[in-house]
C-alpha cells in the first residue's frame, strides 16, 4: 500500500528542512499531540504510541537524494517506511516544496485498519512542517 501527502510550501531551504528532519527528536514537534503519546527519542530513531495504544518504533534509514527516510522497526505491528522529500523552489528567498510519501506491507484486512490513519499521519506531518517553517 502506497501513500502520499499533499505537497506543502515551506519558507526555508530544502537543506534546512531535511537537516531538521534528520534529528528523530524533532518529529515530536510535528506529530499531532491528540493522536500520539509517549514519545521517546532513541539513539537512531524514536518511538511513540498512536491513538488506541498502537506502538510505533521508527529508525533512520539511508536517505534518498532530496529526502529523509524512516522505517518501522521491531515493536511496530505494521512494516512501513516514510520519506520526506524537499525540493527548493528556485525563488530568490529560501523556499521549498515538501511532501511525505511511504509504503506499508499489509494484507487486505490490515489495509482497512491502517490506510486512513497512515494517510492522516502523512498529511499531518506535511502540514506541521509547513507551519514550522512558515
Amino acid at each position: 500500500m502506497e501513500f502520499k501527502s499533499n505537497p506543502v510550501h515551506c519558507a526555508a531551504s530544502a537543506a534546512e528542512v531535511l537537516t531538521f528532519l534528520a534529528e528523530p527528536g524533532h518529529l515530536a514537534e510535528l506529530l499531532p499531540q491528540d493522536r500520539f503519546t509517549d514519545f521517546a527519542v532513541q539513539p537512531n530513531g524514536c518511538s511513540f504510541k498512536m491513538t488506541g495504544g498502537i506502538p510505533v518504533v521508527l529508525a533512520r534509514a539511508e536517505d534518498p537524494p532530496g529526502g529523509v527516510k524512516y522505517t518501522s522497526a521491531k515493536g511496530t505491528p505494521v512494516k512501513f517506511f516514510l520519506v520526506v522529500h524537499a525540493e527548493d523552489t528556485g525563488s530568490a528567498s529560501p523556499a521549498c516544496t515538501v511532501h511525505v510519501e511511504g509504503e506499508a506491507e499489509v494484507n487486505a484486512f490490515t489495509r482497512m485498519l491502517v490506510e486512513k490513519p497512515l494517510a492522516q499521519v502523512m498529511d499531518a506531518l506535511a502540514q506541521a512542517l509547513e507551519a514550522r517553517f512558515s
